[in-house]
């Protein structure tokens, strides 16, 4: 499959200072983030293969009437 030019640059650099700007956020944030963490109704299993990783066509799919 085909990846993004955007995608094709990410470094671990990048990557760790996602996670790191994630867990900034969730002390300054989130009053009681280690519940939040240990939640185990907030674990999600989600299959990839209905996200695309390069969107060539150009459409956006909605449903008519809707905004």
């Amino acid at each position: 499959m085909a990846l993004g030019h955007q995608r094709a640059l990410i470094s671990i650099e990048m990557v760790e200072g996602w996670f790191a700007g994630l867990k900034t956020y969730q002390l300054e944030e989130v009053a009681d983030w280690e519940a939040l963490l240990n939640d185990p109704s907030r674990i999600f299993n989600v299959d990839e293969r209905e996200y695309p990783l390069s969107v060539t066509n150009g459409k956006v799919l909605t449903n008519k009437g809707k905004h």
